[in-house]
């Protein structure tokens, strides 16, 4: 598992000092690496007409409201980590400006030139008149031979506080970002038959908030259409999103799900053993790991009613 939880002297004094010796670096005809403004895709030029397959986005209240959102990826002639530029200069998403706004969470998927479908997620606007912020996705169900393309924030220094837990059936990310800057990543490739959920919290729920920035995300928006001009679909920022496939009638859908619950309870099982046979240092937390799952997942709750309701209609 990896956790990037560095603490030290203030961001903005770290990047102020890398800006200061790039510049004299630059000056004496030295190249730095990884220094240089990112050269910002033109979105009309690489917009690769309209992808013809539909996903969907599902977030369900109770007394069975919901919202159901049908996805077109945003299709490109470029990588997706291309499209999302991530610039070591900035430590922001530059790529995606066009696409980005201030106190928002910009949230699509991303069909690149091979056809490879990618998760892209950017939180806030860089350049933008915020204060920046924070906000935790955990992911449930992600291909497992699928891999975070672009890590935003991932470089080796005390000014980042991003937490990656990448590894095991749930994946978690914390982000932080300063004012005027943005933070997020991508992850691929997702399966053409996908089906994963994301639980999100914003602002005060989540883990980073007020560490070092105390900015406020305001909406969490999906996307869907053509690269250069996109729907926007707003998502509740306390619910739980599903993202899939197909619309399944009200048994078959039942049936799937308990299928990929199945999968992601042997998949845990695996995985608690493997970390079981790592040593006896471990075994206090894997004995609080087969408590959690005894309890149920956090995927496990709610779709307990839906015999009740055709809640897809």
């Amino acid at each position: 598992m990896r956790r990037n939880t560095n603490v030290g002297f203030d961001r903005r004094q770290f990047i102020s000092g890398v800006a200061a010796g790039a510049g004299a670096l630059a000056s004496t005809g030295v190249a730095v690496a990884g220094c240089k403004d990112h050269d910002a895709p033109d979105l009309d030029e690489v917009a690769d007409g309209k992808s013809d397959t539909t996903y969907y986005c599902l977030q369900k209240r109770w007394f069975f409201e919901k919202k159901l959102v049908e996805i077109t990826p945003l299709k490109g002639s470029i990588p997706v980590e291309e499209l999302y530029g991530w610039d070591r200069t900035h430590y922001s998403s530059v790529g995606t400006k066009p696409l980005q706004r201030e106190d928002t969470c910009t949230l699509f998927l991303y069909e690149g030139p091979e056809g490879d479908l990618s998760l892209v997620i950017v939180h806030e606007k860089w350049t933008g008149d915020n204060d920046g912020g924070a906000a935790s996705f955990t992911f449930l169900g992600l291909p497992k031979d699928g891999s975070w393309i672009v890590q935003d924030d991932e470089y080796d220094a005390p000014s980042n506080f991003d937490q990656w837990e990448t590894e095991g059936l749930l994946q978690t990310v914390h982000w932080t970002w300063a004012g005027g800057r943005n933070d997020g990543g991508a992850y691929g490739p997702l399966d053409d038959d996908l089906y994963f959920r994301i639980d999100p919290a914003f602002n005060e729920d989540a883990e980073l908030y007020g560490e070092e920035y105390e900015g406020e995300v305001e909406t969490w928006e999906l996307l869907s259409g053509p690269l250069d001009d996109p729907e926007r679909h707003e998502l509740w920022m306390d619910e739980e999103a599903n993202f899939f496939k197909s619309i399944f009638d009200h048994r078959d859908h039942e049936d799937y799900w308990e299928q990929k619950r199945e999968e992601w309870g042997d998949e845990d099982d695996e995985d608690r053993n493997a970390d079981e046979n790592d040593g006896d240092d471990e075994a206090d937390d894997d004995g609080e790991e087969a408590d959690e799952e005894d309890d149920g997942g956090w995927w496990e709750d709610d779709d307990a009613d839906d015999d009740d309701d055709d809640w897809w209609d």
